[in-house]
């Protein structure tokens, strides 16, 4: 195999496929990439780490095809430390790699060794999906996700299709995001992303208009992204739990409040909180919220003016996660909804729904 590529081209497609490389594996060729030249000109590149692949394809000067795998990082590097097109020339068990008075040499791996492509049997109509909606929705879940590896698959994000509506959600056993994504002719269906497709979905960039492509089956999900790369993956195996049962049933008032001014209150707030106690006080009154804590012998309070009338009712709430669901919408006003000290707070948008439990306290 021998082409030539642009440095450009190159970091680029290197970029896209990096996400499921498995950098210090203890299979070697979990940390190499699978490139695949082919005679019209195309060039693709694929890497997996076993659990999700990554295929991006580009065009470069093919002069002799074949494929090969070699070491993601070291490409990478090269790619990084030159100002040249690339030109990377197989022969046998060696790799040569020239840009322009610069040679290295890599040693190779045996193509048929990389892993199989994943393929989605059972897979049915594909999701057609605004991207840039899509990638906004998940940004807007991470917030209220569990960290890897704690209570799966509660550390991943929920994608539900239900009688023709497609929704993101999002727990972690004290609040929730939950955001509609539109109408959809597709079958039900249920699958968790886990928490690394999460976090190269939301690295994906976009026009407005862009749309991706999602198809679904019982074991693996797979994208076709906007920018061209292909994403297959497998899903948690363990059900997500019934996200409907924490949507508070019993009727609330609205409340007002300037998103940025509370924002800046509850920070203030977090002056005085200490590790063990980070739980805010809200006090409803008839167009003042009031906001105080105390912790370990330190106090602070606030006062911010909302449109409300509810008469002196109050809440407590984890400040931390009350600024991450602030943080997670782009609106100036804000509307929260209020039922009492036992209930959850809601901050409604309009896709979608933030759920924010009380603390209990003595």
């Amino acid at each position: 195999m021998k082409i030539t590529i642009t440095k450009d081209a190159l970091i680029n497609i290197l970029n896209a496929v990096g996400g499921s490389v498995k950098a210090n594996s203890s299979l070697p060729i979990l940390s190499t990439v699978l490139i695949d030249a082919k005679s019209d000109g195309n060039l693709s590149m694929r890497t997996t780490n076993s659990e999700m692949e990554l295929i991006a394809t580009v065009a470069a000067k093919v002069q002799k095809a074949g494929s090969v795998a070699l070491s993601h990082a070291a490409l990478l590097r090269i790619a990084n430390l030159t100002d040249a097109d690339i030109c990377i020339n197989v022969s046998k068990s060696r790799a040569s790699v020239t840009a322009s008075k610069s040679k290295f040499g890599l040693p190779t791996f045996n193509a048929g060794e990389f892993p199989g492509a994943t393929v989605l049997p059972n897979a049915g109509e594909p999701l057609l999906l605004n991207a840039q909606q899509f990638f906004d929705a998940l940004k807007s879940a991470k917030w209220s996700m569990r960290k890897p590896g704690e209570r799966p698959p509660l550390d991943g994000i929920n994608l539900e299709v239900r009688d023709g509506s497609i929704t993101v959600i999002s727990t972690n056993g004290h609040c929730a995001t939950i955001t509609n994504l539109g109408e959809t002719s597709a079958v039900d269906a249920n699958v968790t992303l886990p928490y690394n497709v999460v976090n190269e979905l939301v690295r994906c960039r976009c026009d407005s208009e862009s749309e991706i492509t999602i198809w679904l089956d019982e074991r693996r999900v797979k994208f076709a992204l906007p920018n061209g790369t292909e994403m297959n993956s497998a899903i948690h195996d363990t059900r997500y739990p019934n996200w409907r049962q924490v949507i508070p049933t019993a009727v609330g008032e609205p409340v007002e409040v300037n998103r940025k001014r509370l924002i800046l209150g509850l920070q203030r707030l977090l002056v005085a909180a200490s590790d063990n106690d980070r739980a805010a006080l809200m006090r409803f009154n008839p167009g003042v919220l009031e906001l105080s804590i105390a912790a370990e012998g330190r106090e602070a309070k606030d006062q911010i003016e909302v449109k409300c009338d509810i008469q002196d009712r109050y809440i407590n709430l984890n400040i931390e996660y009350f600024l991450a669901a602030l943080g997670s919408v782009n609106d100036e006003a804000v509307t929260i909804v209020f039922r009492d000290e036992l209930n959850a707070l809601e901050i409604k948008t309009a896709n979608g729904l933030f759920i924010i439990m009380p603390v209990r306290k003595q």
